[in-house]
């Protein structure tokens, strides 16, 4: 009997200490959990040493810019010389070009002929170029054939030429356009000299001459001639 008693006061503790929810006994309070030691804030790693911005390097020196040769002095071309009066006689010249006709007239006989002449002028030569055909029974002879008569302008006057039948002929012109032609040694039979003077103009030459026979007389005559 006081073995079951004990036994029933034990169950009765055990009941007592495991109970439902709805027991009135305030269930002891548990053991509060030791907070948890607060790790260490870990070490702030210290900012990296900044480094130092790298020294700037000094612009390289500028290559001071090559002196410039100066250009070389331009000999100034030489003066050009102009021969004043061969550029005018030069001038005159061309102011004849072209092709004459005309007349020859021995006023002394009677006896007449035709005269064609071509005149050409070389700038670059300086000389004054003429064919001259003078027909019909010149100094009482056979008609003569054309001669070429070549003026060396830049030759100082008095201009000369040899040929044809008045032999070696010195020729002067003056400023005003009159001129003379003298031919003391004319290759023709029985003539002596001829003498010629005249005016000449760019479009006309008027003049008379003089004929000397060997031995004594002679005749006179007129020359006119035009261009065109």
């Amino acid at each position: 009997m006081r073995r079951l008693v004990v036994i029933a006061l034990a169950v009765a503790l055990i009941a007592a200490a495991c109970g439902d929810d709805d027991a009135d006994s305030t269930t002891a309070a548990p053991t509060t959990s030791v907070a948890p030691t607060t790790s260490v804030a870990p070490t702030t790693s210290a900012a990296p040493t900044t480094s130092a911005a790298p020294t700037t390097t000094a612009a390289p020196t500028t290559t001071a810019a090559p002196t410039t040769t100066a250009a070389p002095t331009t000999s100034a071309a030489p003066p050009t010389t102009i021969d004043v009066a061969l550029a005018t006689r030069l001038a005159l010249a061309a102011s004849l070009e072209g092709d004459w006709t005309g007349r020859w007239l021995n006023t002394t006989f009677g006896s007449e002929g035709p005269i064609e002449a071509t005149v050409t002028v070389d700038q670059d030569a300086g000389t004054l170029n003429m064919t001259l055909d003078v027909g019909g029974f010149v100094f009482g002879a056979a008609d003569p054939d054309p001669v070429e008569i070549v003026l060396d302008l830049t030759a100082e006057p008095p201009f000369g030429y040899t040929g044809g039948l008045l032999g070696e002929v010195e020729v002067v012109f003056e400023a005003d356009g009159s001129f003379t032609v003298d031919a003391p040694e004319v290759t023709s039979e029985g003539i002596a000299s001829m003498t010629i003077t005249g005016t000449l103009t760019p479009a006309s030459l008027d003049a008379t001459y003089e004929i000397v026979f060997e031995g004594e007389g002679g005749a006179e005559g007129v020359i006119e001639v035009a261009k065109g």
